[in-house]
């Protein structure tokens, strides 16, 4: 049964309503702003959102405690402003000076729909929000307290989340007569890009362009309480929700017009969210809380994947190894500068197939929550904005592609680079791309300076050659030509035979195998040295300590694979196994290339 609950139920009886916002297990039956139709939700209605953080705004002030008084029986009153956004303040009444005595602050963040969330993720918040909204019209709500609907609310005090640390003014009942107090509309929220359509001038600051999507101002309190939070983080917040249309930018704001505009939004384009619990999401589709099945059956499951990445990659199994330690790789230190397990991966020697890459992302995107595929064509390069820039007129933080949460798959296409000249923007870009793969650092542009930002989104590379961005792991594809032979069956069968169940174990398996720990015995350490000072001894200057890290990290990656969670002898010997095939078709498809170029 879906949870209705609205502000005034939650101060009458807030003891019935916090047990079940405490347990996040509960959280699934309050309306999802993501799903739900929003115009099936009300003013200071108890919802729910997902979604990343773009922006922080500076800390807001507020009257967390003040005193109103009857104009005529002089009456007083004590109210609260916690979780609103106006006062409570009826035309006979007047709020009494209390010398700032309850000024109370809040954190303001501006929050989007998660980049780069594949369809089957969207899926499933719709089919979810489609069961809340055929629950809510028939189920009663939990608490028996007086409910008050949007246009019973009283006038109210408008807060404008700013950057300027300021309380705003009172506005009355006749200064609010031409707004409608109305709920709001699915048609100015859902399907933006980077512009409202009710609002030309505000862009919802989505990182890539056509994207769909919704944009929400959340509002935290106590948030010494909370974990600490920071750019780009996947958060879910349970809040209450605030449209009142006098929240809008208006000529009584501090600031310019782009920066009010920014900051005060009309809420039916960006609604308003005071959070009452809140926590960061590392997984977004649904796993098991019991593992153990996740890792018994991993090795299954593994071959499976295996089985179908091989098809796809015309018959090479080598491949299809790399391939899954790829897509189970993330960042789990760093140390001394450097992005300790992450995993680029740069596969070259792709058909010349215009449509092989697409259909290599079609299979990828249904089994990766988050996932982008970005052509590296000359008009994206010099046109798209790949780093985060600010801007001071609109004092905040304008998006760029490169600004996604982590565990998101960005697949770069380089065989659609054809020949041209990069302006200065797109070399800006590619360097921007050569230090995400290279250091998961993407370094914002603030205008005076630039500021490295922490990431961790694995970069697969698909060329035809070597590829122009840097990539430790390159692995030539050797093509069985009876798989090339048959390219639209081989994948038109790959996404016959991803169906439930076993896809759903797949998403599961990569998702549990991308965030478990491991340990790496010292027995093996040690021969893991042994081993290495021997490759020295035999390859000389070829062979480096960039090859021991990469060996490690791809034994890591191996055990983890195969559902193990300590490094095995069998997973540092497989390692060794695949990174000699691999350099054995470098060195290969290197004299080929150079035989090629001889020819007169």
């Amino acid at each position: 049964m879906a949870v209705h609950c609205l502000l005034s139920d939650w101060e009458s009886c807030e003891n019935d309503f916090r047990h079940i916002v405490d347990d996040p297990r509960n959280w699934s039956k309050i309306p999802l702003l993501n799903a739900v139709p929003s115009y099936e939700l009300c003013d200071h209605q108890l919802v729910r959102f997902r979604g990343m953080i773009q922006h922080m705004f500076n800390p807001e002030f507020y009257l967390g405690q003040y005193e109103v008084e009857h104009n005529v029986s002089k009456a007083k009153e004590t109210r609260s402003g916690r979780y609103r956004d106006v006062i409570q303040c009826s035309p006979e009444e007047k709020v009494i000076d209390n010398s700032n005595d309850g000024i109370e602050e809040r954190q303001v963040l501006y929050c989007i729909t998660t980049p780069a969330l594949n369809d089957w993720v969207h899926q499933e918040e719709r089919k979810w929000g489609s069961q809340q909204l055929s629950g809510t019209e028939s189920s009663k709500p939990l608490s028996t307290g007086t409910k008050r609907q949007a246009e019973d609310e009283e006038p109210m005090e408008v807060d404008a989340p700013g950057s300027n640390g300021t309380v705003s003014g009172v506005i009355t009942a006749s200064e609010r007569s031409g707004h409608e107090n109305k709920r709001l509309s699915s048609g100015c929220s859902r399907g933006n890009v980077g512009e409202s359509s009710s609002c030309p001038a505000l862009s919802l600051n989505f990182p890539i362009d056509g994207a769909p999507g919704i944009a929400c101002i959340v509002k935290t309190y106590d948030t010494d309480s909370l974990a600490p939070l920071k750019l780009n983080d996947v958060v879910d917040v349970v809040g209450f929700l605030s449209l009142d249309p006098s929240l809008a930018h208006t000529s009584s704001s501090l600031g310019t017009d782009s920066e009010n505009m920014a900051e005060n939004p009309p809420p039916s384009v960006v609604p308003r969210l005071h959070a009452v619990a809140l926590q960061k999401l590392t997984l977004l589709n649904k796993v098991p809380a019991d593992l153990g099945e996740v890792f018994q059956s991993a090795q299954n499951v593994r071959k499976e994947l295996h089985f179908v990445l091989s098809q796809m990659l015309l018959g090479d199994t080598i491949a299809a190894d790399y391939l899954i330690c790829h897509l189970i790789s993330l960042v789990y230190m760093r140390k001394d500068g450097l992005a300790l397990g992450h995993f680029p991966m740069n596969l070259s020697n792709l058909p010349q197939r215009p449509d092989y890459t697409r259909l290599l992302y079609s299979v990828l995107e249904r089994i990766l929550p988050k996932s982008h595929y970005l052509p590296m064509t000359l008009e994206n390069m010099n046109t798209l904005s790949f780093v985060p820039k600010m801007d001071y007129e609109a004092n905040r933080l304008s998006s760029g592609l490169l600004q996604l949460s982590d565990n998101t798959h960005l697949i770069v296409d380089e065989t659609r680079l054809q020949a041209g000249k990069l302006d200065a923007a797109g070399i800006a870009n590619v360097q921007a791309l050569r230090t995400l793969i290279s250091q998961q650092l993407v370094n914002y542009d603030f205008q005076y300076y630039s500021k490295p930002y922490d990431t961790d989104v694995p970069v697969l590379i698909l060329s035809e050659g070597k590829s122009l961005l840097p990539c430790d792991v390159l692995v030539p594809l050797k093509v069985d030509p009876a798989c090339l032979s048959t390219l639209p069956e081989v994948f038109q069968a790959a996404n016959h035979f991803l169906r439930d169940p076993l896809l759903s174990a797949i998403r599961t398996y990569l998702c549990v195998m991308r965030h478990s720990t491991y340990e790496f015995p010292e027995d093996l350490q040690k021969k893991a040295q042994e081993d290495f000072v021997e490759m020295r001894q035999a390859g000389g200057q070829n062979v480096s300590a960039d090859d021991l890290h990469l060996l490690l990290v791809l034994a890591r990656l191996v055990s983890l694979s195969n559902g193990e969670k300590t490094v095995s002898v069998g997973a540092w010997e497989q390692a060794k196994k695949l990174e000699a095939e691999r350099k054995r078709r470098i060195g290969t498809e290197h004299v080929r290339s150079s035989t090629l170029s001889n020819e007169p």
